[in-house]
Formats: C-alpha cells, structure tokens, sequence
C-alpha cells in the first residue's frame, strides 16, 4: 500500500515516470524478501521526487 500511496503522488508528466517505476523496484524487492534498504530508499526516492518538482501531491508527501 505504501509505494501504490507514493506513486499516486508523483505527477503524471513524462519526466517523473521513472520515480513509480523505481517506486515499483523498491516494492518488489521488498516481496522478494529483501527489505534490508527499504527505508532508505524510499527516503532517496521521495527526496529525489521532491527535488525535481515531481510531487503532484506536496501536502500529502509531506509526512514522509
């Protein structure tokens, strides 16, 4: 639920697709057993979404 959450919160423009699709490698990772970075990396993620003005949502980011 958290990286549909997170996606949902990334704008649609053609230049913020790669963030839900690293979004979706964290995620399946993470069903694959490997979890050990998972909240680092959806940190950098949502810095790096931030960063680049990919956040269709700011408020609703904010609390991660």
């Amino acid at each position: 639920h958290i990286i549909r959450s997170l996606q949902l919160r990334v704008a649609d423009r053609p230049d913020c697709v790669r963030f839900k699709q690293q979004l979706e490698a964290v995620g399946q990772s993470v069903d694959g057993g490997n979890n050990s970075n998972f909240t680092q990396d959806i940190r950098q993620i949502v810095h790096d979404i931030r960063a680049t003005g990919c956040v269709a949502q700011p408020d609703a980011v904010a609390a991660y």
